[in-house]
This record gives C-alpha cells, sequence and structure tokens, in this order.
C-alpha cells in the first residue's frame, strides 16, 4: 500500500523563512553577502593534502573528458560519462567494466546525463528523459537491463542504504510559458522501485503558485541532502521531514527564482542574483561555485570554512563566450606529479575528504599531450 506524507519544511531565517525549527542553533552559516564584493583570497594554498591519485585507464577511443565519480566501494570506483558506465580498481585505475547501452530500445537509454550507482543494490540506474517522459532505467553492474520504472517528473535520484532510492522532481520551472509549476515532490523508493512515500515539500517557495529552485545536492555518510539556493536541507527518510543544517547567507543577492514567469526575466535575474549550483560540504568546508554577470560569462569559486562561516579562498574566471565545460571544473589548485594544476570537488564526499576532479582539458595542458583522460585526487584540508 503506498504512503503519502506531508514533508514539513523548518526554514532558516536567511530571507523569505520566518519558521525555525528547535535544532536552528545548530545551523551553520556561509556568509556570501558578507563576502560577496571581496577580491580573490587564498588561505587554501599549502592546505590541501593529497591523499590519493586514481587515474582512471578508459581504452574506448571516446575517453572520459569531465566525468562524474558516482561511487568507490569495496576497492571499486563506479564512474559515469555520457552513455558510458564504468567500473575500475581503485585506486589504481585499471578498468573492470564497461558497458554502454545507448539506443532506442525498451532496455536502453536515449539520454544518461543524469546516471546513478547504488552499493547497496550493486547497480545502476539512468534517468532517461525520453519524448518527455521519464523512465527510469535500472541496470546491475554488469550492464545487464532489470526494469524500468516511468515517472515524468524526476530529475535527480539519491541511493538509500537500504538499496532504495530518493528521487526528486524538476524544480526550476516558473509561472507561465517557460515550464509549468510543479508542487515539490520527493519519492522514496524501495530496492525493487515500488513507491513507499510520496512527501510534498509544503514551504512557501517550494508550494504553488510561487516556486524557488530545488536541487538534490548529494548524498553523504548516507544521509541525502537537498538545495533550495540559500539553504540546504538533510532529508530524514525516518521521520519525514527535512532538517536545515547549512544556510547560504546571499542578502541582497537572492533571487525568488519561482515569481519570476517569463525568459527574459530569468535572463535579468541572472544579471543581478546569484545561484549556487550544487554546494559541495563536509562537516568542516563548503565549496560553492556561481556565476555573475551573465554577459561575461564569469565564474566563482568559493571555499568556506563551516566553523565560523568565513571565506578561506577564491578564484574568478572569465570563461568568455567559447568556454569549454572543462573551465568550469578549474576552481582550486592542487598539485599532481609536482605541477599545480586546477580542479574542483565532485559531489561523491568521503567522511573528511574531498573527491577532485581534474578534467582532461587541464590535464592535457600540464601534460603537454591531448590523449589523456581526466583523474580524480582524494583530498584533505589541513588545519
Amino acid at each position: 500500500m503506498k504512503k503519502y506524507a506531508l514533508l514539513v519544511i523548518g526554514c532558516v531565517s536567511v530571507g523569505a523563512c520566518t519558521d525555525n525549527n528547535a535544532g536552528d542553533s545548530d545551523i551553520k552559516t556561509v556568509q556570501f553577502e558578507r563576502y560577496f564584493d571581496k577580491a580573490d583570497f587564498d588561505n587554501l594554498s599549502g592546505k590541501i593534502e593529497v591523499i590519493d591519485i586514481f587515474r582512471p585507464e578508459f581504452t574506448d577511443s571516446t575517453m572520459f573528458t569531465m566525468p562524474d565519480l558516482a561511487a568507490i566501494h569495496d576497492g571499486k570506483a563506479y564512474v559515469h560519462e555520457d552513455e558510458w558506465m564504468a567500473e575500475f580498481d581503485y585506486p589504481s585505475g585499471k578498468l573492470i567494466k564497461a558497458f554502454n547501452r545507448k539506443g532506442g530500445g525498451p532496455e536502453e537509454y536515449m539520454d544518461s546525463y543524469y546516471a546513478y550507482f547504488s552499493p547497496a543494490s550493486d547497480g545502476w540506474t539512468v534517468v532517461d528523459a525520453n519524448f518527455n517522459r521519464d523512465n527510469l532505467k535500472q541496470y546491475d553492474h554488469d550492464g545487464n537491463y532489470l526494469r524500468t520504472t516511468v515517472n515524468d517528473t524526476i530529475q535527480s535520484l539519491s541511493p538509500l542504504p537500504d538499496g532504495g532510492w530518493l528521487a526528486y522532481n524538476r524544480s526550476y520551472s516558473t509561472k507561465n510559458g517557460f515550464e509549468k509549476v510543479r508542487e515539490k515532490k520527493v519519492y522514496q523508493y524501495d530496492p525493487d522501485w515500488n513507491l513507499v512515500n510520496t512527501y510534498v515539500l509544503n514551504e512557501r517557495r517550494w508550494a504553488e503558485p510561487g516556486s524557488d529552485r530545488m536541487d538534490a545536492v548529494m548524498n553523504y555518510n548516507g544521509q541525502s541532502y537537498i538545495h533550495d539556493n540559500d539553504s540546504i536541507y538533510r532529508l530524514d527518510t525516518d521521520n519525514h521531514t527535512a532538517v536545515p543544517v547549512i544556510a547560504l547567507d546571499l542578502g541582497k543577492h537572492y533571487c525568488d527564482w519561482g515569481s519570476l514567469e517569463t525568459y527574459e526575466e530569468i535572463r535579468e535575474a541572472f544579471r543581478k542574483y546569484i545561484y549556487i549550483s550544487s554546494p559541495i560540504f563536509n562537516s568542516r568546508y563548503l565549496f560553492a561555485s556561481y556565476s555573475f554577470d551573465d554577459d561575461d560569462n564569469t565564474m566563482r569559486y568559493d571555499v568556506y570554512d563551516l566553523d565560523n562561516g568565513e571565506l578561506i579562498y577564491r578564484r574568478t574566471q572569465q570563461l568568455g563566450e567559447d568556454y569549454s565545460l572543462c573551465n568550469t571544473l578549474e576552481g582550486i589548485p592542487v598539485e599532481i606529479d609536482g605541477q599545480t594544476a586546477l580542479g574542483w570537488p565532485v559531489e561523491y564526499v568521503g567522511d573528511d575528504s574531498f573527491y577532485v576532479i581534474v578534467a582532461s582539458d587541464e590535464m592535457a595542458r600540464i601534460s603537454d599531450t591531448d590523449a589523456i583522460n581526466p583523474i580524480f585526487l582524494k583530498i584533505k584540508i589541513k588545519d
């Protein structure tokens, strides 16, 4: 029997919200507005310790460029990019197996931009956006097709420790013309993709008729987190609540994206406000990247100390009109074989560490060769 529950959001007083949970005193605040006009700043160099270097060996003619690190489990690393799902020995990088099920058949995916590996179920799930209908295609670790679940609202997933999944619906839509506004929902599935709960996010910016953006941030220490541009919440699946954990103080740079009605308004908002794209964090540090002054494609890369909310690193980059997507990962300096390269953490986060990707373009720059894969570094930040 399907259960339906109301997911009550405790608000963080960073703008629109006024309600507070009893645990709000534990919320960590990141002072974006306070530091917004600060010039590039580096209190991070010399504190980054590289623990492991993971060099995935992928021999297909289509080499990895900017892959996702989906999971590291039992000495294996699971990596995804475009149509490829691959399993490597970790940290040696030796390829164990890879599969590609791209196609138009019932057991294939047309689009695999959103792909996830679940260590608990030892398999992959692909959100296949095909003809405006999202098919959740599930495969075992060898690429054998298992099942399809249809849901036309899901954009991203988060694996649960029991092999089940949390699924998040699209949330960047606006009131008129751009895309229909939906109620913000989280779907909880068991390992066999039976629907266990549907949680309606009943908070002002996540409900009709106005809606802010909402992203699945990441799965960290077995917990799932969501991000709504000025707050990060931990989803408590046992109590069907969302617990605020980090407030992103945007101040005058905050925008209620759901109040925008046209594409022109959205373009103008990107010139005036900032949108934090999938912040990455552990118990001590938060990495945030965002663009501003949209005409110049200006990217900013910030690192904050969550103990005091202070900025410890900032790099600003003018990407220009013809930038590569790899450029959006060039945020922090890391040492590779005695050379300094620029990378950025991926959403797979360890207990007290981060996994940083150095994209193939950046690896080619420091290696004087184009035939080279990206690499991942496991890093810690020293006090």
